[in-house]
This record gives structure tokens, C-alpha cells and sequence, in this order.
């Protein structure tokens, strides 16, 4: 047995890595919640115009800030 794992140790680990990191990248989502509920709410502040009192689905979302939107607008317009 240790001589199979002094043979291919390399493998072993090279394997046991992959494992790992697949493992690690499907456990978790392609784009957080959060980072598209605030696109949405940025969005939604450019279509709708209410640069002051963000609003997500038509309510007021009060869980951020304006700055953060303001600067994902500011971005959007210099692009």
C-alpha cells in the first residue's frame, strides 16, 4: 500500500485537489442573491428615476444606501 502511494502520490494529490475544488465551486451560486437584487434596485432607479428614494418591485428598499446605486448608475453611464 505505501509503495502504490509513493508511486503516485502526485496523482493522489492532484485528484484529492480537484475533488476539493469542484466540490467548493458547485456548493455554492453563480451570482449572489444580493448582487442582483441590487442591480435591480439600481435599475430600477435609472428607469424610474427616483434618484433619491430607492425602490425594488415598486417599494422603497431601505436596506442600502443611495451611494451604492448612484455609483453602479455612474458606472453604467460612463460605459
Amino acid at each position: 500500500m505505501m509503495r502504490a502511494i509513493e508511486r503516485h502520490g502526485t496523482a493522489i494529490a492532484v485528484v484529492g485537489f480537484l475533488v476539493v475544488a469542484v466540490v467548493g465551486i458547485l456548493a455554492r451560486p453563480l451570482l449572489p442573491v444580493d448582487e442582483t437584487r441590487y442591480l435591480a434596485v439600481a435599475w430600477e432607479m435609472r428607469e424610474g428615476g427616483h434618484w433619491l428614494v430607492p425602490r425594488l418591485n415598486g417599494e422603497i428598499y431601505h436596506h442600502k444606501p443611495p451611494l451604492l446605486f448612484w455609483l453602479i448608475n455612474l458606472v453604467w453611464s460612463v460605459t
